[in-house]
């Protein structure tokens, strides 16, 4: 894929199925859990995984035209590991999906800390943070190709934590008058 369309690549990756899995849940475990036991989520997701596992054992097949790699997986990781651009975006990488899956993640019990929600509606709260970052991914892919990635990172990262799903200046007291 040539490089002014990568942007599309990410945009499409981005929006795919499996970054809708992190609202889905926070949207739906909870009341899961709540009306079927805490097992239910569990055993959901391990039978529509195991669905997904058979319908492709049947229907999905390799490229006939497929070139299979003369060399060994681990040459040609060694040969790739060494270069300098695979750590540069491993760190990247690492802190800006590691600092959204982390927030995603730790919001829920922030909110229900903070500001005493209930565990739905703090998952709420969070599934609505993931859809608009998900959203947000097309913008920032179509950026990408219109400008140059760096500029778009360089203008994005500011405003990564600075941005709060909508909340109050501070968190009410624990001490304050009731």
């Amino acid at each position: 894929m040539p490089g002014s369309r990568r942007g599309g690549a990410a945009r499409r990756w981005g929006c795919s199925g499996w970054a809708w899995a992190a609202p889905l849940s926070a949207l739906t475990t909870v009341r899961l859990a709540r009306h079927f036991g805490f097992a239910a989520p569990f055993l959901l997701v391990a039978a529509l995984l195991a669905g997904y596992a058979l319908l492709s054992a049947v229907v999905l097949r390799d490229n006939p035209a497929r070139v299979i790699p003369a060399t060994s997986a681990w040459q040609r990781f060694s040969v790739v590991v060494r270069l300098p651009v695979t750590m540069e975006l491993s760190w990247l990488y690492a802190i800006a999906f590691g600092g959204y899956v982390a927030f995603s993640v730790y919001l829920v019990t922030y909110l229900k800390t903070a500001y005493g929600l209930t565990p739905t509606d703090a998952s709420n709260k969070m599934a609505g943070f993931v859809i608009l970052a998900v959203l947000m991914r097309p913008v920032g892919g179509w950026l990408s190709d219109r400008l140059h990635p760096v500029p778009v990172l360089v203008a994005g990262a500011p405003w990564w934590p600075s941005w709060r799903p909508s909340r109050p200046a501070s968190p009410p007291s624990r001490h304050s008058a009731r």
